[in-house]
């Protein structure tokens, strides 16, 4: 069931949109070409299933329709970061299973800095 506060949220303030399931969801913005170029860029920056339907292939699933809006729209590659600024072993632990979620869905590293790293996928 959608909440239609927190879509309207992430659309208003972000300019990002937010594609629900009754399991979970995934967060991504669509990126005009960058001056000089003309690749059109899908960034997913969100993703969660509940706990309880996770291993379900809802996170794939997700992704994958994700990927498709991003395709349909002109989009030539997709991206996602993932925030590794973490503290604890349990934090870094979520960082590491994150990267291997995306990683599965074909996603390759490119670059990192102190707080973030971002994976890329040509579509």
């Amino acid at each position: 069931m959608e909440n239609k506060f927190f879509v309207d949220y992430y659309k208003e303030e972000r300019e990002e949109i937010v594609l629900q399931s009754d399991k979970g969801f995934i967060v991504y913005k669509i990126y005009e070409p960058a001056p000089g170029s003309k690749e059109k860029e899908i960034m997913f920056c969100e993703l969660y299933v509940a706990p309880e339907h996770r291993r379900t292939g809802e996170a794939q699933r997700l992704t994958k329709l994700a990927e498709d809006i991003g395709r349909e729209a002109g989009c030539t590659h997709a991206s996602c970061y993932i925030q590794h600024k973490r503290a604890t072993d349990e934090e870094r632990e979520r960082t590491t299973h994150k990267m291997r979620i995306y990683m599965k869905y074909g996603f390759k590293f490119h670059s990192s800095n102190e707080v973030q790293i971002l994976l890329y996928k040509r579509l």
